[in-house]
């Protein structure tokens, strides 16, 4: 009985070995090269945007609910804790930033985060400057956890969005909540104007990665937003519901695009592309390339508050 039992604790270390070889394996696996995928892109008609538009639609009837959970005070300005309703009836969570000097209406710019990442993602230290720069401008901020994301991951069983897109084939699953995520964003932009302390007339999006899509889709959808920012925005392929290109040829505010020219997830050749469908003045549409993959440089914020601060 004594040697079975030391054989199968042999063959299950054996077995574990095995497996988290083949996990180190894959983890070390060299990113996939850059690739050109756009240099034949045409925007699709009028008459199918409009059929696109239509994923990103939802009921301005229904209640927002809005409500602060908490709120605090610290040496850069008052924080609350905001939750809304989005358009499933699921709560979403959020974090509200007033300057604490100043008086009158704070313009005010919306945070979206990348895939894997949460609203929390804008207050760790290597972004944390750009919002305390806009804070000390008299520049309120906001930032909400999108689907399947921070406090919201419940809905996901806990599991990364990450794997949505990379790890498996749940293709559809991915698709939607890029969609759910852009009509959330929608409704954080009517929650902020259902607040007193905010000039509705002054509001900005700055979209990370997959909030820098965002960011492009609500740049066509929204016609009050004062600007838009999609740093690190990917350029490779995506559904046709989701294909950020086609908003893009009908961004309606200035928009600036941050790209890392050895970004994996993009190419110069398409981040050219995506900024020349921009249907924008010279003055209102701005490319930056950065010597840098996925994660930009720091002094990308930099870029960030000045434009931001140029608009408002």
């Amino acid at each position: 009985m004594r040697q079975i039992a030391r054989k199968i604790i042999f063959m299950t270390l054996i077995a574990t070995v095995s497996i988290l070889t083949t996990r180190v394996a894959c983890l070390s696996q060299e990113l996939p090269a850059q690739k050109v995928h756009r240099d034949a892109f045409t925007p699709v008609s009028d008459e199918v945007f409009k059929v696109l538009v239509q994923f990103f639609d939802f009921d301005t009837d229904f209640p927002l609910e809005g409500r602060i959970i908490e709120n605090w005070k610290s040496e850069n300005g008052w924080f609350e804790k905001i939750v809304f309703t989005t358009s499933t009836g699921e709560r979403v969570p959020g974090q509200l930033v007033l300057p604490k000097n100043g008086t009158g209406q704070f313009p005010c710019v919306l945070f979206l985060h990348g895939l894997g990442a949460s609203k929390d993602r804008w207050w760790r230290e290597d972004r944390e400057s750009l919002l305390n720069e806009l804070i000390e401008e008299n520049i309120a901020v906001f930032a909400i956890d999108l689907c399947f994301h921070g406090e919201r991951s419940v809905h996901n069983d806990y599991q990364s969005p990450v794997y949505l897109t990379f790890g498996n084939t749940l293709f559809i699953r991915n698709r939607d909540m890029i969609i759910q995520s852009t009509i959330d964003s929608r409704r954080a932009l009517s929650y902020l104007t259902t607040r007193q302390e905010i000039d509705s007339t002054r509001i900005a999006v700055v979209g990370y990665s997959m909030g820098g899509m965002i960011a492009i889709y609500l740049s066509a959808l929204e016609d009050d937003l004062t600007t838009a920012v999609a740093c690190a925005v990917p350029t490779t392929e995506q559904p046709l519901p989701i294909d950020h290109f086609n908003f893009a040829a009908r961004s309606k505010i200035p928009t600036m695009l941050l790209i890392g020219s050895k970004d994996w997830l993009s190419s110069p050749d398409d981040g050219r592309i995506l900024s020349n469908l921009l249907p924008l003045e010279d003055e209102d549409k701005k490319l930056v390339f950065y010597d840098s993959d996925h994660k930009l440089p720091l002094e990308f914020k930099s870029e960030v508050f000045k434009w931001i601060k140029k608009r408002f």
